[in-house]
């Protein structure tokens, strides 16, 4: 009679058990569903309203006013994943992402040995004594904003960060990134017109519609290089959208590959071909042994002890590929002053023309 007993209890623990599995799979089944994450949507022009208008609970931001481009609008909305799947596959959608992030290619704490740093990196590039000031050439330095310096020629501003720290103009950047990379642009070519374009946020990370506003407004401002020092790893076909357009306009890119060492992969938006990408050199003129290698690299340039500016017209010491990629904007500045070509295939091979081969 006992065995009889257990052997019924033992029959409803396991049927009570398969109650509760199954409705707890059921739940996440339920849970799956709900879920929303934050997506970014590009649409035409004729496109938008309906999108607002059928998803009114879910938008987040729309954003339109720096493209000229019909396809080109920026929808932000809290989506579930079937949401986002529906909306990808109407007739208008360009693209239908969940909103990554993209942060500055910077070595956090650049290790400084007593040795005589300053303007090594300016030699390295034959960076010339002087350059005349034959036709203005615009450079966008898509960061984190630049402190005022004299040393620095900001022609104009424009923060697109949201709920981020605003400042003044003194003091705009609250990391010292976008700084110490316009003091390297501004170091090689005194002449340049540096246009401070607040995409990365005081963590040093931006949204990626965030960067594609950047890069439209660029566009809109009729702007000749940006400088983007920032990465990631993960494709964006909205990002590689704006890029393509903004190669269209003529305006060439630059970016830094990632400081992830011989494993690391070349990071985005560096990794597009409209983009010149760059990678490091170190004090000893040798690559810089934490450059990303797993791809293309179009070009080397100094990456590490940088002496530039920084806070409050400071001396700052900087480090990674965010350092290197300034170098090569200030340098097709100089050839842009002498031959405004808008052709990054030219500038690609003038470059690498003129570069010198390392050893090994």
């Amino acid at each position: 009679m006992k065995k009889k007993i257990i052997s019924m209890m033992l029959i409803v623990v396991v049927m009570f058990t398969y109650v509760i599995s199954d409705n707890i799979t059921v739940l996440n089944a339920n849970e799956l569903q709900t879920e929303t994450k934050e997506y970014v949507i590009m649409v035409q022009d004729n496109k938008v309203q309906e999108i607002v208008d059928d998803y009114s609970e879910n938008i987040i931001d729309v954003s339109n006013e720096f493209s000229t481009e019909e396809d080109a609008n920026l929808v932000k909305a809290e989506l579930t994943k079937e949401q986002a799947a529906n909306i990808n596959k109407e007739a208008g959608v360009v693209a239908v992402e969940e909103n990554q992030q993209v942060k500055a290619l910077t070595e956090n704490k650049p290790e400084v040995e007593t040795v005589d740093i300053e303007k090594w990196n300016l030699s390295m590039v034959n960076t010339p004594k002087k350059i005349k000031n034959r036709t203005n050439v615009k450079v966008a330095v898509l960061d984190s904003g630049i402190d005022f310096n004299e040393r620095v020629n900001v022609k104009g501003r424009i923060n697109l960060v949201e709920d981020d720290y605003r400042g003044t103009a003194f003091f705009e950047d609250v990391t010292s990134h976008g700084t110490s990379v316009a003091g390297v642009i501004a170091k090689m070519n005194p002449n340049v017109d540096i246009y401070s374009v607040k995409v990365l946020s005081s963590l040093n990370k931006a949204d990626i519609d965030t960067v594609v506003k950047g890069i439209y407004w660029c566009i809109e401002n009729d702007i000749d290089i940006i400088n983007m020092s920032f990465g990631t790893l993960n494709n964006s076909q909205i990002l590689e959208h704006a890029i393509k357009d903004a190669y269209s306009k003529g305006i060439i890119m630059v970016g830094a590959v990632g400081n992830d060492g011989e494993e690391g992969s070349v990071q985005y938006p560096a990794a597009y071909k409209e983009v010149i990408s760059v990678g490091a050199v170190g004090y000893d003129g040798k690559m810089w042994e934490k450059t990303s290698t797993n791809g293309e690299i179009d070009v080397l340039a100094p990456g590490e002890k940088i002496l530039t500016d920084g806070a409050f017209a400071s001396e700052y010491i900087a480090g990674g590929t965010s350092m290197a990629v300034p170098h090569v904007v200030g340098a097709i500045s100089i050839i842009m002053q002498y031959c405004k070509s808008k052709d990054t295939k030219l500038m690609k091979n003038i470059l690498k023309y003129s570069a010198k081969k390392l050893d090994g």
